[in-house]
C-alpha cells in the first residue's frame, strides 16, 4: 500500500467515525482498490501475506463496522456468500451466470423512479441482476454461431429504459421474470 493512499484511507475512516488501525486501513484500501465484491474470506486470504496477524474474525468484525458506519455495503447476490463493496454510491449489481463475476452498473435516477406513499422514506435500494456479461455473451454467440441476438429470451426493454421512463413496477416484474 502506498503511503499517500494510506493517509487518504486513514482520513476517510476518521471522517466516518472509525478509529483507523493498520488492519482497518488495509481492509478499506483493499475494498477501494478491488472492485471484485470480495467475501470476508477472500479479503482475509489476500491481505494475510501483508498482515500475518490478521484473523478472519477481525475481517468479519471490521466489515460489520464498515457497514454500520456507511463506508461499505454488503451484497447477497448469489444467495450463498455475503460479499462486500466499498462503493457506497447508488448503483446496481450484475452477476454473470457463466463466469460468476459481479459488475457495478450505474443506473442514473434509481431513487427518483421509486414512488412510495408519503410515510415511507427510502434509504437504500438493492437491485441485483443476473445474466451473461458482454464477454461471456460474445463467447456464447461465437460458439453457437448466433447472430445479433443477445439472449434466447423474449426481447424486453432494458432495465435502464424502464427506469428512465419511470416504470419501476415493470422493471421489478422484469427482474422477477428473468430470475425464474
Amino acid at each position: 500500500m502506498k503511503q499517500p493512499e494510506s493517509r487518504l484511507t486513514r482520513k476517510y475512516l476518521m471522517d466516518h467515525g472509525i478509529r483507523p488501525s493498520t488492519q482497518r486501513i488495509a481492509i478499506m484500501q483493499f475494498l477501494l482498490d478491488n472492485h471484485t465484491h470480495p467475501t470476508a474470506e477472500e479479503i482475509h486470504l489476500k491481505l494475510l501475506p501483508k498482515i500475518p496477524s490478521l484473523s478472519k474474525t477481525t475481517v468479519y468484525n471490521t466489515m460489520k463496522l464498515f457497514i454500520r458506519k456507511g463506508v461499505a455495503i454488503m451484497i447477497d447476490i448469489d444467495g450463498r456468500n455475503a460479499r462486500f463493496d466499498g462503493d457506497v454510491s447508488t448503483h446496481a449489481h450484475f452477476q454473470c451466470r457463466s463466469c460468476n463475476r459481479i459488475f457495478d452498473l450505474a443506473i442514473p435516477g434509481l431513487y427518483s423512479t421509486i414512488s412510495l406513499e408519503e410515510e415511507y422514506s427510502v434509504e437504500s435500494v438493492c437491485l441485483n441482476m443476473r445474466g451473461l456479461c458482454p464477454e461471456c455473451n460474445r463467447r456464447k454467440q461465437a460458439e453457437s454461431g448466433a447472430g445479433a441476438t443477445k439472449t434466447n429470451r423474449p426481447t424486453h426493454p432494458s432495465i435502464e429504459q424502464l427506469l428512465n421512463e419511470n416504470q419501476a413496477e415493470e422493471a421489478m416484474a422484469l427482474q422477477l421474470e428473468s430470475e425464474m
